[in-house]
């Protein structure tokens, strides 16, 4: 279709909203999340374009490029888009301390409320999600684009976990305490000293990892969040919606857990750190613990990871790490295996057959290299594990790339810009969700673009120029500059 532009006209004056429909439809539907967040910011012509073409419709890309999330002490979500190189800033903004009870009564607590990102600790992502525990170490679901989030059900109701407030005083609360418990023993162990830690201090000792079922937006109450967790690498589960986290101790060997996935069926598959891999399903009234691969031989001592490939196979990357007086202290020895459920053991692969595998403290995911060319097949694109951030914080600025075919690491990124990151930094994977009735009640859902939100209210994008639009229409890609919402 051609579109006929006065000659009179200069550069700078084209009305861009006179575009036809049809046009940029065929242009939103080829694009990648952060241009089609940029083309939404040309005009109002154009945003309603976008609105009705993708999020209404669900018409757009079927697979987007990678983007590494990091953070600042000053609230600011940034997204390193892969592919360009480009940053995409998006500051978050403060939010109101919450109103805490104690059966059923207001207790009070010294820490002020703060930014939903600036004060958390990551703790893990799911679905454009992160979970994130506050400056009193209670969790919550977080946008890091909009801020958005959802309460999880209150650290109080972990099994292990117990409030600890001042003498003679029990509306001041200062902290928790975590009792030595397993699925065998669920009682306080009287030979180990308990463990007690200021509010802020616990989240940093208590959650190793966690993972969602699904999108929550589109999920509601079905959507179930899974905590690995001190003492001993317990699981807890919950429903949106629930008061009260569920300890999963149906058996002596629930324990141990290191990283755990949901399937497209609803199955959680959680690996231990001996190596064995159990199935827990969450479907029906109970849940129910199968194990499909004993534990194997020299699989302590490292970091495991779990993921469902594109091709079907489960596959287990193990990850050492050395922590202490190395030269290059970091990842130094990883391994791809993938799971023969004939057999129960593990084979060694070299090859991810097209794909490049991307593993951080979020959940694992695989991208194409036909679908985004500037990544290298057959390689593992590392970042930073977070549950070594706090005590090494040369781990946490730790952004790799590990090539399974000639067995070598590469720094990935040189500019300042990606190695001076922040933790935590992981990698996520925008996608584009068609939004459905939010069965959440009285929690209010805003429209979503996984990991890219936006907020219906928020007039931005004042920055982007409308000649560097009018590039991207034209076939580059290349949004130049930092992109700053405001």
């Amino acid at each position: 279709m051609d579109v006929e532009i006065p000659s009179d006209r200069r550069d700078g004056d084209v009305d861009w909203s006179e575009l036809p429909a049809d046009l940029l439809v065929t242009v939103f539907t080829a694009l990648e999340i952060p241009d089609l967040i940029c083309c939404a910011a040309v005009c109002r012509s154009w945003r309603d374009h976008y609105y009705s073409s993708t999020r209404r419709l669900g018409l757009c890309r079927n697979s987007h490029g990678p983007c590494l999330l990091t953070t600042s002490p000053t609230g600011v979500a940034t997204l390193h888009r892969l592919s360009t190189g480009k940053l995409y800033r998006i500051p978050l903004p403060d939010m109101p301390p919450s109103a805490d009870t104690i059966f059923g009564n207001p207790y009070h607590h010294p820490l002020p409320g703060g930014a939903p990102l600036r004060d958390r600790y990551v703790v893990g992502s799911s679905h454009g999600w992160l979970v994130t525990a506050d400056e009193l170490s209670e969790l919550h679901l977080l946008n890091p684009i909009t801020g958005a989030q959802f309460p999880l059900p209150p650290l109080r109701s972990l099994a292990p976990v117990r409030l600890l407030f001042r003498k003679n005083d029990l509306t001041t609360f200062y902290g928790h305490s975590i009792r030595d418990i397993t699925p065998r023993r669920p009682k306080h162990n009287p030979r180990v000293p308990i463990l007690k830690y200021d509010a802020a201090e616990t989240r940093y000792h208590l959650y190793q990892r966690a993972v969602l079922s699904g999108d929550p937006s589109s999920q509601g109450r079905k959507c179930t969040v899974v905590v690995i967790h001190n003492p001993w690498n317990l699981l807890s589960f919950a429903r949106l919606g629930d008061a009260t986290w569920t300890w999963l101790a149906l058996r002596p060997d629930c324990l141990g857990y290191q990283d755990c996935f949901f399937d497209d069926d609803g199955l959680l598959y959680a690996v231990r750190s001996c190596g064995e891999i159990q199935t827990i399903d969450f479907n029906g009234s109970a849940p129910v613990v199968n194990c499909i691969c004993v534990p194997l031989k020299h699989a302590f001592d490292r970091a495991n990871y779990i993921v469902r490939a594109p091709w079907g196979d489960i596959l287990l990357v193990w990850r050492s790490f050395e922590l202490n007086d190395a030269e290059e202290p970091g990842t130094y020895e990883l391994a791809v295996f993938k799971l023969d459920l004939a057999t129960e053991d593990l084979v060694q692969i070299k090859d991810l057959r097209g794909h490049a595998l991307f593993v951080s403290f979020g959940t694992s995911f695989f991208v194409s290299v036909n679908d985004f060319p500037v990544l290298t097949p057959n390689c593992v694109y590392l970042a930073h594990d977070s549950t070594k951030c706090r005590r090494f914080e040369h781990i946490a600025k730790e952004i790799r790339v590990y090539n399974l075919q000639d067995d070598t690491f590469a720094d990935q990124y040189t500019q300042s810009s990606w190695k001076n990151c922040p933790p935590p930094a992981l990698w996520v994977q925008p996608t584009c969700i068609r939004m459905e009735q939010s069965q959440h009640g009285n929690i209010e859902i805003p429209q979503m673009y996984g990991d890219i939100q936006l907020m219906p209210f928020v007039d931005y994008y004042t920055l982007i120029t409308l000649k560097t639009i009018a590039i991207s229409m034209c076939g580059s890609l290349d949004l130049s500059g930092e992109w700053y919402v405001t």
